[in-house]
């Protein structure tokens, strides 16, 4: 069966790229077949974008987006030093990229593949959720206190304190008009921490829908020391992932169970 030609114009490019003959190219791509679980043809082209080469110039889109995600399964990620160079002239470093979701591309010249990996990982595993259970928890809070205390629930409830943070962040939000601005209620420039309080302040109101006044608390705090770190730009550890999926799980299955019980 004849050879497919941009497997045979992959070879020739890794092969400069490397500076290593063919025997070795279907070596190494054998090793990444192999824990990528895959064909060794599959292989070649996770061996290219090992070495930076850019497989949308030899393949279709769809092709591509399939060898990135075999790529970003391997373990351990290939680290930029474990590259092989040419063995003779210079070549220019290019920029890693990595697919977040189906359209959105981010390169950067500085970072590597393992960072960017770990952006992707974030992006589409951990952010969803933290995002999820935080704005899920603020209208279980709005819904309630506003059936039970009326439209003006805020400024009678919530406490001072928060209250009082609350409207720092509105005032300097206010100086930078040309941003977007954060939800219309106040209780969205609070942090995940404070929701905590607002629920154990006003007990009364959400004992019908949770456990305890401390069930709620628990949860938020256990998710803010993972969230802290995904909001300056750092990714988490296996178990810190594992811990907010169990925590996360734990509201739906609350919120689900009480639904009835949530104006």
């Amino acid at each position: 069966m004849p050879k497919k030609p941009h497997v045979k114009a992959l070879r020739e490019v890794i092969a400069k790229r490397l500076g290593i003959r063919r025997s070795r190219i279907y070596a190494k791509a054998n090793i990444l077949a192999t824990q990528a679980q895959t064909r060794t043809e599959d292989g070649i082209y996770l061996l290219a974008v090992q070495s930076g080469i850019n497989l949308n110039e030899y393949l279709p889109s769809e092709k591509v987006g399939q060898i990135r995600h075999l790529f970003f399964q391997l373990k351990p990620h290939p680290q930029p030093s474990q590259i092989a160079k040419p063995a003779s002239k210079k070549t220019a470093t290019k920029a890693v990229s990595v697919t977040v979701g189906r359209t959105f591309t981010l390169t950067d010249p500085l970072l590597g593949v393992k960072l960017l990996a770990e952006a992707k990982e974030m992006a589409e595993e951990v952010y969803p959720i933290l995002f999820v259970f935080e704005n899920s928890v603020r209208e279980m809070i709005i819904r309630v206190m506003q059936n039970a205390h009326g439209a003006d629930w805020w400024d009678t409830k919530a406490p001072r304190e928060i209250r009082e943070e609350v409207q720092k962040r509105k005032a300097k939000e206010d100086q930078n008009p040309w941003h977007g601005k954060r939800g219309v209620h106040s209780i969205y420039y609070t942090d995940l921490e404070h929701l905590g309080r607002i629920v154990q302040n006003n007990w009364v109101d959400f004992k019908p829908i949770l456990p305890t006044p401390q069930w709620l608390t628990q949860r938020v705090e256990e998710i803010g020391h993972s969230r802290n770190p995904v909001a300056h730009m750092n990714p988490l550890g296996i178990d810190d992932k594992q811990r907010i999926k169990v925590y996360f799980g734990d509201w739906q299955r609350l919120i689900t169970t009480q639904r009835s019980l949530i104006p």
